[in-house]
C-alpha cells in the first residue's frame, strides 16, 4: 500500500471510529429516554443539537469555577426535565 492510500485509508478508519462513537452514545441516551442535557463545560460541545434539549454552562473544569452561581439556572432546568 502507497503512502497516500494509507493515509486515506486511516483518515476514513478514524471517520467511522468517530461517527460509530457517537452512534453507540445516541442509542444509549434514546435507550434510556434522555431527553434533557445539562453540559457544564466549555471544553465539549453537544454530540447532538437538535435532538436533544440542552443547557449550557460555559465554564472551564476548574476547582476556581464558582458553580453556585449558575444554581438556580441548572436547578430550574433540571425540574422542568422531570
Amino acid at each position: 500500500m502507497n503512502r497516500s492510500a494509507f493515509v486515506e485509508h486511516f483518515q476514513y478508519t478514524m471517520q467511522f471510529a468517530v461517527i460509530y462513537d457517537k452512534i453507540k452514545k445516541y442509542i444509549v441516551l434514546t435507550f434510556f429516554s434522555v431527553h434533557h442535557i445539562l453540559n457544564v463545560t466549555r471544553e465539549i460541545d453537544n454530540f447532538f443539537p437538535g435532538m436533544f434539549n440542552y443547557l449550557n454552562i460555559r465554564v472551564y473544569d476548574d476547582e476556581k469555577t464558582d458553580l453556585l452561581k449558575h444554581w438556580d439556572d441548572t436547578f430550574k432546568y433540571i425540574t422542568r426535565a422531570r
